[in-house]
């Protein structure tokens, strides 16, 4: 779900056009993709958390193709026309988290399962887990639109999907820091299909590709020419 606006907007009509190559994409949190692929769900290049990838059953992922491709942060949104609250120190962003009527945050996703164990690592979290919106799967800045939440915390490029919304930063300190975002092809990817795959990998690592992924409020991977 981090990448799929970079994909959606730019990435993906990129790649065909200047390889030929069209790309099928499915959009879950990492945490489903990896249980669909431990059901047998085909694919070619998976992407997805980093460490969710280490942690693949042997022959799921040829584990010689993982690259690093792109990182992001957690970050925090408001609604639009809301006062922006501070969130530059933990104590400024318990602060924040305390007096809203409602937190916002996802069940599946690796952003929000990161936000519920710093909540309890802050000791705040059945302070505010009594007054969540969990979402299940999604981008969860939608619920500043429809009045779930007034607070809304996930990856900065998910909350970007949501245009109509105000991000108001990256989380401080070690909760703010990058999650890496990996892809690999699949074990049993040959031919034809391997080669595409090495294609999309590596156009991922393009300047053309960084430059979409930072519209999105992503840190790419150090880029290289195809």
């Amino acid at each position: 779900m981090a990448v799929r606006k970079a994909f959606d907007d730019t990435i993906l009509a990129e790649f065909a056009r200047t390889s030929g190559i069209a790309v099928h994409a499915v959009f879950e949190p990492t945490s489903l993709l990896v249980e669909r692929t431990r059901q047998g769900m085909p694919f070619d290049v998976l992407l997805g958390v980093a460490g969710a990838l280490d942690d693949l059953a042997p022959g799921a992922i040829d584990t010689t193709t993982r690259e690093i491709v792109v990182a992001t942060r957690i970050g925090l949104a408001v609604p639009a026309k809301a006062r922006a609250p501070r969130i530059d120190s933990l104590d400024n962003l318990v602060a924040t988290l305390r007096g809203a009527r409602s937190v916002a945050y996802s069940r599946h996703g690796a952003s929000g399962r990161a936000f519920a164990e710093h909540l309890v690592r802050w000791g705040i979290s059945d302070e505010i887990n009594a007054k969540a919106t969990v979402v299940e799967n999604g981008f969860v800045a939608e619920t500043l639109l429809d009045g779930r939440a007034d607070v809304a915390v996930q990856q900065l490029s998910e909350l970007a999907f949501v245009p109509a919304v105000q991000i108001v930063g990256a989380l401080p300190g070690p909760a703010g820091q990058p999650t890496p975002f990996a892809a690999a092809i699949h074990a049993a990817a040959t031919g034809p299909t391997r080669r595409a795959a090495e294609r999309f990998i590596a156009y991922l690592k393009t300047p053309a590709a960084a430059l979409a992924f930072e519209a999105s409020g992503m840190e790419p991977a150090i880029t290289t020419q195809l």
